[in-house]
């Protein structure tokens, strides 16, 4: 009987790290199915990995939307069958008023919209992917977070919120479902992602997560090199054409 091919679902895919992670399951002979909002990304993605020979596919959905994002996983079975491994990383980005996102002047809104793209989304994708992988006692689950889920970072209150609250979770899911073949794991990224970076290379970070799928037993990566996260946020946050200043 000929193998069955693996599918890699990545929910929040961009051309970062989701288009690293992409290549690197790829070239393992995995089929990709790309979640996100925005079709250009999408299909700017899949154009680069049919290069490389990978078989890919895009999904547009809200990840804050729970009809919208379980219709995408519904779409994903259609087109690839079985679900094998989990890649949960939208990246949370600043809207309105920054200063909304100091501790001070946090508000209920902001923190909804966060917490519904970020925790709801990931609860959703999990429970999109967890029952048969349980059925099969086999399977793999990533959920990243960013350096907010283990600095104190004022300027980032509701980020840190939810990438805290993220981590936990993907914690408590390793230990339950490692007695049940399915391995969960979390990956707190605190640098920033870009190319030629020693640590924040997005290739060097998919080489990692592949790694980890292969032993399938480290409960959680923190690649980190020890500076100041709140600079490099800054950095980053000017890097993206971002307008932020930083609250008093």
């Amino acid at each position: 009987m000929a193998e069955v091919s693996k599918t890699l679902v990545i929910v929040g895919a961009g051309p970062g790290l989701g288009l690293s992670l992409a290549r690197r399951f790829g070239r393992e002979g995995f089929r990709v199915a790309l979640i996100a909002r925005r079709r250009e990304s999408v299909d700017h993605m899949i154009e680069a990995l049919a290069g490389d020979g990978i078989e890919s596919a895009g999904f547009i959905a809200d990840i804050g939307n729970e009809a919208a994002l379980n219709h995408a996983f519904t779409d994903i079975r259609k087109r690839f069958g079985r679900i094998d491994v989990l890649q949960f990383s939208p990246t949370p980005s600043p809207e309105g008023n920054a200063e909304k996102y100091s501790p001070v002047a946090l508000d209920r809104p902001t923190m909804e919209r966060l917490s519904q793209v970020q925790i709801l989304g990931a609860v959703s994708s999990v429970q999109a992917v967890l029952p048969e992988m349980l059925e099969r006692g086999q399977g793999t689950i990533f959920i990243t977070t960013t350096g907010s889920a283990f600095h104190i970072m004022p300027v980032y209150t509701p980020v840190g919120v939810v990438m805290a609250g993220l981590r936990n979770y993907a914690l408590c899911l390793h230990q339950v479902l490692s007695e049940k073949g399915v391995y969960a794991a979390t990956v707190c990224i605190g640098v920033l992602i870009r190319p030629g970076d020693p640590l924040g290379d997005p290739d060097r970070l998919a080489d990692r997560y592949f790694e980890m799928y292969t032993h399938g037993t480290e409960a959680e990566l923190v690649v980190t090199e020890g500076n100041d996260l709140n600079e490099l946020h800054d950095k980053d946050m000017a890097e993206r054409g971002v307008d932020w200043q930083r609250p008093d």
